[in-house]
């Protein structure tokens, strides 16, 4: 009797045990199903959330470098424009310069500068010139570079004023090109334009054009 009692306690709790383990199960499967995901598939969604955080820090890294290459590639053009700039105003001083030089120097010197070595500039003679700011030597364009005119040249050790010319020991990537048109015997126009390339793209120019007179009447006796 009271083994029988024994056995049938164990039995009991046996059987209340299963029942709360079958109860357990149940609510998390309810629990799982209201949430739509299942318990196996739980584990794998801290996965998931780490390759999309991964993705999107990918993509902002990314986005950052593309602003900051494109930010310095925007500084390089901007120096390169006031650059070139400078270089096409100076070609159209120096024009005025030799004028200047020329017409004080003669009674004719309007005729002898219009014949003289800015002829070389003219159209009708080739594609235009190169002016050395150190002497003012005037040559026509010949060479293999855009706009048939020579790279400028500066040096860039060595020297207390660093001239952009044709004789420095550094070669740079601007191309100036100064092209001088008759529109009448008393009037010329200067085109002085300096290209350089920038990026993949086609070349960039700076263009600057002016008009030269001839202001110098020599004095009667």
């Amino acid at each position: 009797m009271k083994r029988s009692t024994i056995y049938n306690l164990q039995l009991k709790q046996s059987y209340e045990k299963r029942d709360f383990t079958r109860s357990v199960r149940l609510g998390d499967a309810i629990s799982s199903r209201a949430s739509g995901t299942s318990p196996s598939s739980t584990a794998g969604f801290t996965l998931v959330e780490t390759l999309v955080a991964l993705s999107i820090f990918t993509f902002s890294i990314i986005g950052l470098i593309s602003m900051t290459a494109s930010g310095i590639n925007n500084t390089n053009y901007a120096k390169n424009k006031v650059t070139a700039a400078w270089l096409a105003s100076e070609g159209v001083e120096m024009v005025r310069n030799i004028r200047d030089t020329t017409v004080l120097g003669s009674a004719t010197g309007w005729s002898e500068f219009l014949s003289g070595p800015i002829a070389t500039c003219m159209p009708a003679n080739g594609s235009g010139c190169m002016i050395d700011a150190k002497n003012l030597a005037v040559s026509v364009c010949g060479g293999s570079a855009i706009g048939g005119c020579d790279p400028l040249r500066r040096t860039s050790t060595g020297s207390a004023v660093r001239y952009f010319d044709y004789s420095g020991s550094d070669e740079t990537n601007f191309v100036r090109t100064i092209v001088v048109t008759q529109l009448s015997p008393d009037e010329i126009q200067i085109d002085s334009t300096v290209s350089w390339p920038q990026g993949t793209g086609p070349d960039k120019e700076v263009s600057v054009r002016e008009n030269l007179f001839n202001w110098y009447t020599s004095p009667t006796p």
